[in-house]
């Protein structure tokens, strides 16, 4: 993985000014302002957020958590709200997480939108995830694959040794994928869309 660090993005604190990355058709990697965005999400049709930040959960002191909350409570969108620190651990949620959000994208072919406080290391770590059980890819594959959607990812090492780690036990037992998922997290939307392969 080639090296990146913040102070890559510090000319630009928010990468996404110009709206969330599409990654892959209908799911979507961006930040904190992205989603406080009411029209620009109406517009993306999206209609499942998964918030990462814990900073930016109920009670959160995070620049945009009041703003995120008034979205929430608007009911604009379902929220997720996974409580992670850019320390971890990612896991038990980890696992979760990619149930609720495989079930919402490619089960019931929802347009989701994943972000933190900036798009760049927590959110980035769960996409990366995701697009690795999605296409059964190593993390080396599916990073590249997402960086090249949006450049200025940068999940932090700690986070990629637990995904890494994730990603070995899953492939130890073949019969696993994703699941149900959480029963806190419930779902209604269309039906299931018809995926196409990605390029390597």
């Amino acid at each position: 993985m080639a090296p990146c660090g913040s102070e890559a993005n510090a000319a630009n604190p928010d990468i996404y000014v110009t709206g969330p990355r599409a990654i892959l058709p209908g799911l979507y990697l961006g930040s904190a302002a992205n989603a406080t965005d009411q029209a620009h999400l109406a517009t993306l049709g999206v209609s499942f957020v998964v918030n990462v930040a814990k900073e930016l959960g109920p009670g959160g002191d995070g620049e945009h958590a009041a703003a995120i909350a008034a979205a929430v409570g608007q009911n604009a969108h379902e929220t997720l709200h996974v409580p992670w620190t850019h320390a971890g651990p990612l896991e038990p949620s980890l696992t979760a997480t990619l149930d609720a959000l495989h079930r919402a994208h490619a089960t019931e072919g929802r347009t989701v939108l994943v972000h933190c406080a900036q798009g760049v290391s927590r959110s980035a770590t769960l996409v990366v995830a995701y697009v690795m059980l999605k296409e059964n890819w190593p993390w080396a594959r599916a990073y590249a694959y997402v960086k090249s959607r949006s450049e200025s990812v940068c999940p932090n090492v700690g986070l990629v040794g637990e995904v890494l780690a994730w990603d070995a036990e899953r492939r130890e037992s073949p019969a696993a994928g994703p699941a149900a998922g959480p029963a806190a997290v419930t779902a209604a939307g269309p039906a299931a869309v018809h995926a196409t392969p990605l390029e390597p």
